[in-house]
């Protein structure tokens, strides 16, 4: 699929803690867990990390009086699982220059660094700052290649809002059982359109996928075709209502996922996507 032709890194225990605590910091122990106990570490959150194949998990706490700074390293085991990890928990798009996807939001910061996933929490945003140091320390500890998942070109560029590419493991556009693909969002108009792609090689795949997707759309809808852009669509909704799209060309499924301004803004995007796909 899309993602298997991703090499995976050799996956073995690697330590880039502890850090070093900012000036007026006291560093707290390393801890370190695995898919057996992560539950103690992050209860609630923890299957989300498993099903995108977490491997283990390294963290620290350092405190300044009332102000703490979490510090967490997820090995992913390979680079696609931590981009997967990081842009399905992404909250935020304010760049920071730090390993490869870093960003902050309210003071945390996150990045990744290939099969490597890594948090910096804290508690008040006053500490992003001390946060930012201990990325940077820790990123220049981290491996420097860099990886750029294959589906991150498979989108067009008109409209994509920036941040949005991710590649899901499990449950594309949450079907059960449709794994390995990508999703993202484009503005139209004034609306924010989620749409996904899924890549496979073999025709065979490429038709069950499809196949489940219709099945899904078909019980939660009328299903109807039309024609966009020289291509047969799927559609629920296309009299009125929220409107689903999908669509079947060259290797790529592809389709718009309830769209509340209905088929008049899913049909430009699902074009743009078909446009992209190819023959």
């Amino acid at each position: 699929g899309g993602g298997a032709a991703a090499p995976a890194a050799p996956v073995g225990p690697q330590s880039f803690l502890p850090v070093k605590a900012p000036a007026g910091y006291q560093a707290g122990a390393v801890q370190k867990f695995n898919a057996g106990n992560l539950y103690e570490k992050i209860n609630g959150k923890a299957d989300s990390y498993l099903d995108y194949g977490f491997v283990g998990l390294e963290s620290q706490s350092v405190t300044q009086g009332q102000t703490n700074i979490d510090v967490y390293i997820y090995d992913m085991g390979t680079p696609l699982q931590a981009f997967g990890m990081l842009n399905s928990e992404r909250s935020g798009t304010d760049a920071v220059n730090v390993g490869q996807d870093g960003y902050k939001a309210g003071g945390s910061v996150f990045f990744r660094a290939d099969r490597y996933y890594t948090m910096i929490m804290v508690s008040r945003v006053e500490a992003e700052a001390a946060a930012l140091e201990i990325a940077r320390e820790l990123a220049a500890k981290m491996p420097k290649n860099q990886f750029t998942p294959p589906g991150i070109a498979w989108f067009p560029k008109d409209g994509l809002v920036p941040g949005s590419i991710k590649w899901v493991k499990k449950k594309v556009a949450s079907v059960e059982g449709l794994d390995d693909g990508y999703q993202a969002t484009y503005r139209q108009g004034d609306e924010e359109v989620e749409v996904f792609l899924i890549q496979r090689a073999d025709a065979g795949q490429l038709s069950q996928a499809h196949s489940k997707y219709l099945g899904y759309l078909r019980e939660n809808g009328e299903v109807s075709e039309i024609q966009v852009a020289g291509t047969k669509v799927n559609i629920v909704g296309a009299g009125g209502g929220a409107a689903d799209t999908l669509f079947q060309k060259g290797k790529f499924i592809g389709g718009t996922v309830y769209v509340s301004g209905g088929r008049a803004v899913a049909e430009p995007v699902t074009a743009k996507l078909i446009g992209a796909a190819g023959g």
